[in-house]
């Protein structure tokens, strides 16, 4: 069994002085974050490798995640900030660590949405700021992995 926890960052300030790039989390998005993470520790959560998008936001949503929760190992991608087709993601997770049981993406919206939506088997889903996805595939190594093929296990919207 492989799990992959698709999650928004949270809430961004809304200070446009700045490149959208590196704006940063607000306040309200911090108490987000800590929502989500008091949510998150009534499952049995043990993630591998976290995945996140080099923006500042994500930057700050997935510190938050790492210092709350047991995560092993971090990735980060700039191509995660920007649109990218879901062909291209599914060949990067299929090259994932099969060693990796479950693994975080943390990215930025519409296409975090559309990455758990291609993913699970039956929903579409638009992740509001903070939103995480945990999608369950029956699979033992990554390359295996398929579209459609991830069953919710819960949607922290």
């Amino acid at each position: 069994m492989k799990s992959i926890y698709f999650a928004r960052h949270s809430f961004a300030d809304s200070n446009y002085s700045d490149s959208d790039f590196e704006r940063e989390i607000s306040q309200e998005g911090f108490l987000r974050i800590e929502e989500q993470i008091e949510l998150m520790q009534q499952f049995d959560i043990n993630i591998d490798h976290l995945i996140t998008s080099q923006a500042v936001r994500t930057q700050q949503t997935t510190n938050r995640y790492e210092s709350f929760l047991n995560i092993h190992s971090k990735e980060i991608h700039y191509w995660l900030y920007e649109s990218y087709l879901t062909q291209e993601f599914l060949e990067f997770i299929q090259k994932q660590n099969p060693k990796h049981n479950e693994i975080m993406v943390v990215g930025h919206n519409p296409t975090i949405s559309f990455m758990g939506s291609h993913f699970s088997n039956k929903k579409n889903y638009s992740f509001y700021p903070g939103a995480i996805l945990k999608l369950d595939f029956n699979i033992d190594d990554w390359a295996s992995i398929e579209l459609r093929s991830g069953l919710e296990d819960f949607y922290l919207k």
